[in-house]
């Protein structure tokens, strides 16, 4: 995440200071996540649940946990669930689970970023939802992003920076977040990302041989 993306991220967080759940979608190594979690005192930190297959690199979440003990934030509140992001959404959904803050910064692929975007069902309202990676270079999450909010106006944008896209449910909405046209509109768009990603990708390596 760009410097700019990261001060507008934590910012949001140091302004509300939101007293229920928070949720990060793809953690990686934990760098985001320990300085979202240092944005709180410890004595009132929120839940921070972790949502990650953690299969990115060997020993990932230990390396996690080591990363946020390094800079003096305790690992052990964390609520790891190490699964894929659709398998969680929808035991989370199932459960009734809210949030006051989510994260998204999974799989860059429009099919898995449709799925993300269940996540908006558990947020409670005035609650902040952010987006990362929403650019023209990764076509999947901006497409499916851009989309959900043309589609939901309940949900609102209050901040931009980069590729950072920061929403807050403003309203509850009056039909379901991701409908099965939602998820075929996805299937039919992906062969054609991936077909415009692999070109782009060939046009790069016969760039860096000239």
């Amino acid at each position: 995440m760009a410097p700019e993306e990261l001060t507008c991220l934590l910012n949001v967080l140091k302004k509300h200071q939101f007293r229920g759940a928070h949720a990060e979608i793809g953690t990686a190594a934990g760098g985001t996540l320990w300085r979202m979690m240092a944005c709180y005192p410890e004595e009132a930190r929120p839940t921070f649940v972790v949502v990650d297959p953690l299969r990115y690199f060997p020993n990932q979440l230990e390396i996690v946990k080591k990363n946020l003990l390094e800079n003096k934030v305790d690992p052990s509140p964390v609520d790891f669930r190490q699964k894929t992001s659709d398998q969680a959404v929808a035991d989370a959904v199932r459960a009734g689970e809210r949030f006051d803050f989510i994260f998204v910064d999974g799989s860059h692929k429009i099919c898995r970023v449709t799925e993300d975007l269940r996540w908006a069902e558990c947020l409670n309202m005035g609650g902040i939802i952010a987006f990362h990676d929403v650019c023209s270079r990764l076509r999947g999450v901006k497409i499916a992003v851009k989309r959900f909010l043309r589609k939901h106006p309940e949900f609102v944008v209050t901040a931009h920076e980069g590729t950072l896209v920061v929403v807050k449910k403003a309203a509850e909405p009056g039909r379901a977040l991701v409908t099965a046209w939602d998820r075929l509109f996805a299937l039919a768009c992906s062969p054609f990302l991936q077909i415009e990603l692999s070109i782009r990708k060939r046009l790069r390596t016969l760039q860096s041989k000239e």
